[in-house]
């Protein structure tokens, strides 16, 4: 009697469009499951969800502006609330970070950018302007 090997689950934040949304739907192509972020508009979240069920695939759609640090300990619950009530798990296997702040938004946070934010890394090419969330793991860690 074989037990089927448990599915990989992958973590895109900024999955709801673009980039992220064509990576997100990739990866179920190839046979992961899905938690994907979006910032503000839900039903694009929603629509990649649906995208992703219908190739077999779990998936679930968070909300979360990594340009807001105060929604990173909001995000970590229900993150862990996602990943117990559908797949019985504590961790992840994979994480895309897709996900930036453009200047407008470093403009408004440069004192917290200023005061050691815990934004790291620099310029991603060809995105002037355009920050990758670093450090990932800390606030995915317990």
């Amino acid at each position: 009697m074989s037990q089927e090997p448990a599915s990989k689950i992958a973590l895109v934040t900024g999955g709801s469009r673009g980039l992220g949304r064509s990576i997100a739907l990739q990866l179920a192509r190839k046979g992961n499951d899905v938690i994907l972020t979006y910032r503000q508009k839900k039903e694009e979240g929603e629509a990649v969800v649906a995208e992703i069920t219908t190739l077999g695939r779990k998936a679930v759609a968070l909300p979360l502006d990594v340009s807001d640090l105060s929604q990173f300990a909001g995000f970590h619950h229900r993150l862990a609330q996602a990943l117990e009530s559908n797949w019985r798990r504590k961790d992840l296997d994979f994480l895309i970070n897709n996900a930036g702040i453009d200047s407008s938004c470093v403009k408004k946070r440069a004192g917290a950018l200023r005061a050691g934010s815990r934004f790291r890394g620099g310029q991603t090419g060809g995105h002037p302007g355009k920050m990758r969330l670093g450090r990932a793991t800390r606030w995915l860690s317990p």
